[in-house]
Parts: C-alpha cells; structure tokens; sequence
C-alpha cells in the first residue's frame, strides 16, 4: 500500500478553499489577523507528514 508524501498532501491542498474554515474559526496569524487561503497553504508547507495526516484524517492511499 502507497503511504502519501508531504509533497502528496501539499498537492492535495491546494485543491481547497480554506476561507470559510478560517474566517469561521477565526484561525488568526501571528499579528491577529484571520489567515488568508492563500496564507494557510504556505503555512502547511513547514506542517510535518503527522500533521498533515491528522488534519485530513488519513495516511495512506487506499487505491494502491
């Protein structure tokens, strides 16, 4: 069975609008501002393989 990369799940982001989650939870940077979708995806590039495993609830590829 595959396990996906971080490379994978970056791909697999960017395929997302993140604007509504964020404005509705009010995930806000480092200043205090709500994050903008486009500053979300660059933050997920420092996020580690787990990080990204649990944000998405999976880790492997079930079709491989």
């Amino acid at each position: 069975m595959k396990k996906y990369t971080k490379k994978d799940f970056l791909d697999y982001a960017t395929a997302f609008d993140y604007t509504f989650d964020l404005e509705s939870n009010k995930i806000k940077d480092k200043r205090g501002n709500i994050l903008s979708d486009d500053d979300y995806k660059k933050q997920m590039k420092s996020w580690s393989l787990k990080d990204f495993q649990e944000f998405y609830g999976f880790s492997y590829n079930k079709d491989d």
